[in-house]
């Protein structure tokens, strides 16, 4: 009897051990499963942020509301609106996407990038029925978006949310889909903050899918400190705006002049010196030369590289300006004959085709993981650890 009962403990013993062990490899498996998904987060962020800019519109005040002040005795300025939200860089020569409740009515519009660089941009396009505007920067080489389908996602797929929250640059919210209209308007559960206006939303492979177009409700997040956030919000559905942004893309090439010339600033001095010259451009075509340094474009004062890119753009295609520029330390007087822009940014404003590869190496994924997963599969493997964390807590529980 005795001997029956060490071994009956003994077994106990050794039970108790493989549970111990079965916990710890369980819980082992699940943090494995967290950090994998951190990391994949982390790389849909890190691949998709150049492409997402800071929004700020400003209405200045009218001279009239400045007078009425000075009336009563205050001269202060009337106060200023100032609006914050997000855009989406969606060519590499400036276009950019935003809400357009952003920029209604702005007097002055900037544009913030991921590295900290800021451009004046010019309202290009509102388009009501949609709710978006379109404005442009004057700058080359930028990062736009990789395009995607919201028509590839179904209720329950994973989204991440870039944007401008609570004034924070690059704010970062994962949430699912939980349903899709039948205009292709996606609904999503995700923390939605006042600023995410005009924040682009990516899928798990790093593409942009949609634009955040609103909160479909409040909820209170707080009660102690009074704040209400959202928990859904509306996104429209990129493949639906991209017909409109090529459109208004390709009236702005036939409406603004083109020199054919990419310019730098050298240290201290603003003036813009020509870097590169594009073959049969007007530059080219006018005798213009690599180091030439523009100091007047139509007798108007060139003193920074947007300078030159407003005075250019504001000129029609086939004008003749005028240019003065510095070549070896001597001033010499060009005249260009403006052209039409090379329509860079149509190649990229086209709505994907279903199924088709990106153009881009996607993010990685753990080693030992042949193929990029798809969202069913990382839907299963979120459940699967649901699941392993359930199981865990019930284990603790009974102990």
């Amino acid at each position: 009897m005795q001997k029956n009962t060490r071994l009956h403990a003994g077994w106990q013993t050794v039970g108790l051990g493989l549970l111990v062990l079965c916990c710890q490899a369980g819980a082992l498996q699940a943090q494995s499963l967290l950090s994998a998904l951190e990391r994949e987060i982390a790389d849909i962020v890190n691949s998709a942020k150049p492409s997402v800019v800071t929004v700020t519109a400003l209405k200045a005040p009218s001279s009239s509301g400045s007078r009425l002040f000075e009336m009563f005795g205050d001269r202060r300025d009337a106060a200023k609106e100032l609006v914050v939200g997000s855009g989406l860089i969606v060519s590499s020569d400036g276009f950019v996407l935003t809400k357009e409740s952003v920029v209604r009515a702005a007097d002055y519009i900037d544009v913030a990038m991921d590295d900290g660089a800021t451009y004046r941009a010019e309202l290009v396009r509102v388009d009501s029925a949609r709710g978006v505007a379109i404005v442009k920067i004057h700058a080359t080489g930028l990062t736009p978006a990789r395009i995607g389908l919201a028509s590839d996602l179904n209720a329950g797929s994973w989204v991440t949310v870039i944007g401008n929250a609570l004034g924070v640059p690059q704010a970062v919210s994962v949430g699912v889909v939980r349903a899709i209209q039948a205009d292709g308007g996606l609904h999503i559960t995700a923390n939605v903050d006042p600023g995410s206006n005009g924040s682009p939303v990516f899928d798990t492979q790093g593409r942009a899918v949609g634009m955040v177009a609103g909160r479909v409700g409040l909820e209170e997040a707080s009660a102690q400190n009074g704040n209400f956030f959202s928990n859904t919000a509306l996104v429209y559905a990129l493949s639906e705006i991209l017909p409109a942004v090529r459109a208004a893309a390709e009236h702005y090439y036939t409406t603004h002049g083109w020199l054919g010339i990419t310019v730098v600033t050298d240290g201290e001095q603003t003036w813009p010196r020509i870097l590169t010259i594009v073959p049969d451009g007007p530059a080219q075509q006018a005798g213009l030369q690599v180091g030439d340094i523009i100091r007047k474009f139509s007798g108007q004062t060139v003193d920074s590289l947007t300078s030159l890119s407003t005075l250019v753009a504001a000129t029609l295609p086939g004008e003749e300006v005028e240019l003065e520029v510095v070549r070896q330390e001597k001033f010499s007087r060009v005249t260009v004959r403006l052209g039409t822009r090379i329509p860079i940014a149509l190649s990229e404003l086209r709505v994907p085709i279903s199924g088709e590869p990106a153009l881009e190496t996607q993010p990685r994924w753990p080693q030992g993981e042949s193929m990029r997963p798809e969202p069913a599969w990382l839907q299963q493997r979120i459940n699967a650890l649901e699941k392993e964390l359930r199981a865990l807590k019930n284990l603790y529980q009974k102990k």
